[in-house]
């Protein structure tokens, strides 16, 4: 990859998906305005890779065809302009959303049990088969 810069966009969380994590029409005008000097490299947001993982609303996922389809056209976009893109995969653990966790029905866990804040309920420990 020959990159005309030696610094590219590093990411940056926007919470510009749909209520359901998939990458919305402004995402595809986002990326593109920032690729238009061609030969750079853009970083994208923090994407969830699966339902379970997501805990943070208006973050773009990619898991289901939906989801693909969207931001096939922002990487679409992106190369268009004689850009590089590379998704950034995301799982928050200790740090989602509670609230917003607990309404999508989506657990909370990490790498250990404790929680990032104090006074906050354990989380699930994840066994090292699961990560």
């Amino acid at each position: 990859m020959k990159l005309a810069h030696r610094i590219g966009m590093s990411p940056l969380t926007r919470l510009r998906a749909s209520n359901d994590h998939v990458p919305l029409e402004m995402m595809v005008e986002y990326y593109s305005q920032r690729a238009c000097v061609p030969d750079t490299l853009l970083i994208s947001e923090g994407t969830f890779i699966s339902k379970l993982d997501g805990r943070v609303p208006n973050v773009p996922e990619i898991y289901n065809k939906q989801q693909i389809v969207a931001w096939r056209q922002v990487t679409d976009a992106v190369h268009c302009k004689g850009s590089y893109i590379f998704c950034q995969l995301w799982v928050p653990g200790r740090a989602a959303i509670r609230g917003f966790a607990e309404a999508e029905g989506r657990p909370i866990y990490g790498s250990s049990a404790m929680p990032l804040n104090a006074g906050e309920a354990a989380l699930r420990e994840l066994m090292a088969e699961e990560i």
